[in-house]
């Protein structure tokens, strides 16, 4: 079979949208949004709220968050920048760096990495360095400092929980390298879109330990089930905030103006939406733990998730490559997965599974999995 360009994610979700099916690729919840919310929404739409917002963000928004986060840190406007998701932050945050220190720098992730960590500097036909954790899971201190002084790395992305692995890091193995990146004056991004959605132990995102070379990116995308709506934020220190601005200005400009102004109000009104996150976390636990049983019935090895939207997962024993299983499992099931190769090209034999959707679905989608893999295995 042949691998088609671009987003896999994309061609299998298109799959579904075109043909029906379970969509079990693409990381879109399948839980409603807060009903706050949604009169929040409601409540501004006839508001003069309809031309071009402040390009730094919602000043009630920004306020917000700044009270959302001063027991961890104390923060002022000027650290804070109010973007089109998470996702604008990791690519503002690239240009940026590509700005200041030229066209040839490299950049470095955890495998297996999120998706854009790899393909923004490919892009720009810039290198990407895969490094994977070492035997205990933890992150490789040694060849993060030998790839910045060998490999001009400048730019390092790491989430905790991860995508597509779920894995939330030490707070002692995150604090050595934001120590390493600050001597070595590397750049690292800290990925905290799924900061909310852990099982068990809350993780530990280094808001103390911001400095210029420690930049924090987060969403309420995957926080308030608003994917569509992509409004996101950058933290970085305020030596940063001139230049940022300006370069956000002539890139992303500002974020949904109507969507921010919802935002603010359902944060302030409804103590930043904890109770819906605590509701949240528990459908996942619960989903996660599903799919880890069913999937290892069937034979396939799932890594241990600490969090997040998804199952990372080795095929059973019979099945060699991800791409052919997932192309031939959405044929014969209507059931959609990410092959492991969208994400890294040692990760062949694995699959990701997107487990935030309601339950009843999710046992379908399984359920189907398991009769697909006993079928191919007679």
């Amino acid at each position: 079979m042949s691998i088609p360009q671009g987003s896999l994610i994309s061609y299998f979700s298109t799959l579904v949208k075109q043909n029906g099916g379970i969509n079990l690729a693409q990381g879109i919840p399948g839980f409603d949004p807060p009903e706050e919310l949604i009169e929040a929404l409601k409540g501004v739409a006839g508001d003069p709220i309809h031309q071009y917002p402040p390009g730094t963000g919602n000043f009630e928004l920004v306020s917000q968050l700044i009270s959302h986060l001063l027991p961890q840190k104390e923060l002022s406007p000027s650290e804070i920048l109010i973007l089109q998701g998470a996702t604008e932050a990791l690519s503002l945050l690239f240009l940026y760096i590509l700005k200041t220190n030229g066209a040839h720098f490299n950049t470095l992730a955890f495998s297996p990495p999120y998706e854009s960590y790899r393909q923004l500097p490919l892009q720009f036909g810039l290198p990407f360095t895969e490094l994977e954790t070492n035997e205990a899971g933890q992150i490789p201190l040694e060849a993060v400092s030998r790839s910045i002084d060998e490999d001009n790395t400048k730019l390092i992305f790491i989430a905790s929980p991860g995508n597509p692995h779920g894995k939330i890091f030490e707070p002692s193995e995150i604090d050595k390298l934001i120590d390493i990146c600050t001597t070595k004056q590397c750049f690292l991004l800290f990925d905290a879109a799924y900061q909310s959605l852990y099982f068990e132990q809350k993780p530990y995102v280094p808001f103390k330990k911001l400095n210029p070379y420690l930049f924090i990116a987060d969403s309420f995308s995957k926080l308030w089930s608003v994917t569509g709506w992509r409004v996101g934020y950058l933290i970085h220190d305020a030596s940063h905030t001139s230049a940022l601005r300006s370069l956000h200005d002539y890139t992303g400009l500002c974020a949904n103006s109507v969507a921010q102004e919802a935002l603010a109000r359902y944060a302030s009104e409804n103590q930043f939406g904890e109770k819906y996150s605590e509701m949240l976390r528990g459908e996942l636990k619960k989903n996660y733990k599903t799919a880890i049983t069913a999937l290892k019935a069937a034979g396939f090895k799932p890594s241990q998730a600490d969090g997040g939207y998804f199952v990372w997962t080795e095929l059973p024993a019979d099945f060699n490559d991800g791409f052919e299983f997932a192309e031939s499992l959405y044929n014969t099931t209507k059931v959609a997965v990410v092959p492991g190769i969208h994400f890294s090209p040692m990760a062949k034999r694995f699959i990701r599974i997107n487990i935030a959707r309601p339950i009843a679905e999710l046992q379908e989608g399984l359920h189907r999995i398991q009769q697909f893999v006993a079928s191919q295995m007679k």
